[in-house]
């Protein structure tokens, strides 16, 4: 499969924050938390962060988004969003094992209510490694 990965625009700061902004409604519980402090606090690192993210491109056309960061002495891939209409089509997958390729330790929150990026993680490798509230901390460690 044929990606390619770029330096975001700042255009694409409000697509990601977008996305974001969709999974936390989607997979949180909007009850248990202050909303507004979150939506702050995603865009805040969204912009602060703004050279850790990448566009992902699938046949010269932008795909998705990741953020990779270094946490101690893992990497932390902070965020993967893979566009609507690219889902499924293994582009997600190629991300990770491109990364992976790179990095002998990875790790990643993923909200528990999301099964299907909890089950692509599995089938790369990752581990749940701790159950937090409303989402799972999930490792890869290479063998």
């Amino acid at each position: 499969m044929e990606l390619e990965t770029k330096n975001i625009d700042y255009d694409d700061l409000d697509i990601i924050y977008g996305l974001a902004i969709d999974l936390v409604e989607q997979y949180e519980d909007l009850s248990n938390i202050d909303y507004p402090k979150v939506k702050n606090w995603l865009r805040q690192k969204i912009v602060s962060c703004k050279d850790e993210y990448w566009a992902i491109y699938y046949q010269d056309k932008k795909a998705g988004y990741y953020h990779l960061s270094e946490s101690d002495d893992m990497m932390e891939l902070d965020d993967l969003y893979i566009l609507k209409e690219y889902q499924g089509k293994g582009l997600g997958t190629a991300i990770i094992n491109g990364i992976i390729k790179k990095h002998s330790t990875i790790f990643l929150y993923v909200f528990k209510k999301n099964k299907r990026a909890i089950a692509l993680y599995e089938r790369i490798g990752f581990r749940i490694t701790r159950d937090l509230k409303t989402r799972l901390i999930m490792v890869y460690q290479a063998k």
